[in-house]
């Protein structure tokens, strides 16, 4: 009778050990591949990382080529443009320009532009 007792209540825990063990396990699992996809998250975000810091250094090169002073001087030479007679520095530094007393003349091909001789 006591063997008996004994034996059906350790047939009742084992159910639930089983249970138990298994749902430990699902989460092990669970964690495991939590853990890798994070570990594919990260490595795709730093080679997002990458590629953003090489496009930023490419375009750091391509402003300062484009503020070159010798580049500006040439693209306004070929655009016909002129230097200002006078230039005022303002003290909010706006730098608005002061009109001369007489217009500037503008180089022949500006002046010519039109059509007009």
């Amino acid at each position: 009778d006591f063997a008996e007792r004994a034996q059906r209540r350790g047939a009742l825990l084992r159910g639930p050990l089983i249970a138990a063990a298994a749902a430990a396990a699902l989460l092990l699992v669970a964690l495991r591949v939590d853990g890798v996809r994070m570990r594919y998250a990260l490595a795709h975000a730093l080679e997002q990382e990458r590629q953003l810091e090489l496009t930023q250094r490419e375009l750091t090169v391509e402003v300062q080529r484009l503020r070159d002073p010798m580049r500006l001087s040439r693209e306004a030479d070929r655009l016909g443009f002129v230097r200002p007679e006078a230039l005022v520095d303002l003290p909010d530094g706006t730098g608005f320009l002061e009109r001369p007393s007489a217009p500037a003349r503008p180089p022949s091909r500006v002046a010519n532009a039109g059509g007009r001789p």
